[in-house]
Formats: C-alpha cells, sequence, structure tokens
C-alpha cells in the first residue's frame, strides 16, 4: 500500500512538473513583430498577408502581388523592485526600444515567379539595471542585457494551385552584456563581461 501511494506520488509530481518545466525562458521574449503579429498575438504562423511572412511563414510571400515594406516598432516597459525593512530598490533604465524590418520584393525569371523576402527581427532581448549602490553589487551583475537580432532571408515560389513554397535562412547576431563587482579579497573591482 505504501509502495503504490508512493509511486502515485511520483507520478503525479512528474506530471505536474511537467507543465512548469514547458515555461522555459520565455520571460525574455520580445511582442510578435509587426501590427498584424501583434492585433492577432502571434497566431498568424498559417496565413500573413505582408511583408512580416518572412518570420511567420515564408510561403505566404507567394502570395504577395506587389513590393511590401513594413517597419515596426514595440516599446517595453519592465520595471523591478525589491523592497525589505529599512531598504527599497527600483530597476534603472526600464524602457526598451523593440525595432523589426521587413521587406519583400515579387519578380520573375525565366517565366517563373517568386518572391525574394528580407526580415530583421528582435524576437528575445531586454535588460536589467539596478543602481550601482544598490544591494545587488555584491551579490548579483546590476547590469545585465542581452540584444538578439534575427536577420531572415527568404524565397518563396507558387509551385502550383494551392501549393506554395517557401524557403527561409536565419543569421543570429546574439550581444549578451553583465557588469558585476568582483571580490577579490582585498578589494572590490568592477568587471565587465560582454
Amino acid at each position: 500500500m505504501k509502495r503504490t501511494c508512493r509511486l502515485l506520488f511520483v507520478l503525479l509530481s512528474c506530471i505536474g512538473l511537467s507543465g512548469v518545466l514547458s515555461l522555459r525562458a520565455d520571460g525574455f521574449r520580445n511582442p510578435p513583430p509587426g501590427a498584424d503579429g501583434l492585433g492577432r498575438a502571434g497566431v498568424i504562423i498559417a496565413q500573413s498577408a505582408d511583408a512580416s511572412a518572412v518570420f511567420y511563414n515564408p510561403a505566404n510571400l507567394a502570395l504577395l502581388q506587389k513590393n511590401s515594406l513594413e517597419a515596426a516598432v514595440s516599446i517595453a516597459h519592465s520595471q523591478l523592485d525589491y523592497s525589505r525593512p529599512g531598504y527599497s530598490v527600483s530597476s534603472e533604465n526600464d524602457w526598451q526600444m523593440l525595432p523589426n524590418f521587413f521587406v519583400a520584393v515579387p519578380t520573375q525569371a525565366g517565366g517563373n515567379k517568386f518572391t525574394l523576402g528580407l526580415g530583421v527581427t528582435t524576437p528575445f532581448g531586454q535588460g536589467t539595471d539596478w543602481p550601482r549602490d544598490s544591494f545587488v553589487k555584491y551579490n548579483a551583475p546590476y547590469s545585465a542585457q542581452m540584444s538578439l537580432i534575427n536577420v531572415n532571408p527568404s524565397v518563396a515560389f507558387h509551385v502550383a494551385e494551392p501549393l506554395l513554397l517557401g524557403v527561409g535562412g536565419g543569421c543570429v547576431l546574439v550581444a549578451p552584456e553583465i557588469q558585476a563587482v568582483i571580490s577579490l579579497g582585498n578589494g572590490f573591482w568592477q568587471s565587465t563581461v560582454a
């Protein structure tokens, strides 16, 4: 009986924790790029009718009849507050600008119609800065930033009705920066890791 209860407890714990483990680091994900993606809460993978298809589904570029250019800037605000009896501190530089850019050009060569696309997005990123004289400087980095830029070239073909084919590549540029105070035993030294 005890063994069955333990087995049931372990099984239920594993099932319960599986939902928590699937969260991953989505807190660093930026909002969906483009007005269409933001307006539909990112649920436009199957159908997007503008140049942002480069990001969502490159095959949809083949549906475009004319050149398409889209620039989108999202503004994010992330403020953190910490308090304990007799002490409180708030993060600094809480506003972040998140630019996205898309272009799609339908063209024809040798009787074949295809569409070229390019997307430059910021799908993950942001950061946190604490005052340099706060409690954080001896316990954790007082500044942590992560910039991630995703460059997506794409090409799409209208193979046959209703078949569309899209192929895209990606180049991800990541620039993390961490600033912390490190103790060497005889004093504190500021260090920057980039």
